[in-house]
């Protein structure tokens, strides 16, 4: 129970990470500058998180099937992936 549990906040993190991600991006689409968004940051604000949110998901359904060190490894590859990530959300100044 705990580790589904766990899983499903990462996941929630990675989903709330795409969704505002992707709001970003339509924001921009919709203002129609030419080149803006390129795809680049459809990769890194749409793409990225969503294929997270798929691991983190993934972690949810096979929480009881993996071996409690595998489990803790990918857990933590999860959450230590959000870290860098907002780092580099803001795009600098």
């Amino acid at each position: 129970m705990r580790r589904r549990i766990i899983s499903s906040l990462v996941a929630a993190c990675w989903a709330f990470l795409t969704v505002v991600g992707l709001e970003l991006v339509s924001n921009v689409a919709r203002r129609g500058i030419a080149g803006y968004p390129n795809a680049g940051q459809w990769r890194f604000y749409v793409t990225f998180p969503l294929v997270m949110l798929l691991f983190s998901a993934g972690l949810v359904l096979l929480s009881k099937r993996l071996t409690t060190v595998l489990y803790a490894a990918l857990v933590i590859v999860g959450i230590l992936a959000i870290a860098p990530f907002l780092l580099f959300y803001g795009g600098g100044l």
